[in-house]
């Protein structure tokens, strides 16, 4: 019985655990082509910040889109940083992107509650168009929004796989 329960935790583990973009077959040449990192500029908020706060809703300044599946949405990849929260004890969930046909994409950051939603359009090795929307679990008023745009660079150290 204990032996069943091993094997079941270990299969679970396997499953979801991330792979490496080298290790990785099928990642659709789409998605291998905006994968990289960005420096954002993200222009003033639209918007009366319900939460009082743009702290909890500005994006990264700097961000990669990774080939690694996310362990968060299907048919999206995991990006980087992990979001810190005003609190860097606090846990927030792992940041994700997906593709929009191959023209367009989506880069999400979340704390479960809060958050911002990062839209762009593809244009070469630029995301232009973009639009930060931030969100709230609060139903009600237009949540605020930003012009945003985002430039390839070399990823920085921190961003790198070991090995």
């Amino acid at each position: 019985m204990i032996w069943r329960a091993y094997l079941g935790v270990t299969a679970i583990t396997v499953a979801i655990a991330p792979v490496r973009a080298s290790a990785q077959t099928g990642v659709p040449t789409s998605v291998r082509a905006v994968a990289g990192c960005y420096a954002l500029t993200l222009g003033e908020w639209r918007g009366r910040m319900r939460s009082g706060s743009t702290d909890w809703h500005e994006p990264p300044r700097t961000f990669q889109l990774d080939t690694i599946r996310s362990t968060r949405r299907p048919a999206s990849y995991a990006a980087r940083p992990r979001w810190v929260y005003l609190d860097p004890r606090r846990t927030t969930l792992p940041p994700w992107w997906h593709l929009y046909q191959s023209d367009s994409l989506e880069v999400v950051w979340s704390t479960g509650f809060s958050g911002v939603t990062v839209s762009f359009a593809i244009r070469g090795d630029s995301l232009v168009g973009g639009r930060a929307q931030a969100f709230a679990d609060v139903r009600g008023e237009t949540q605020p929004w930003a012009p945003a745009a985002a430039v390839r660079m070399t990823c920085p150290p921190e961003f790198r796989a070991p090995g």
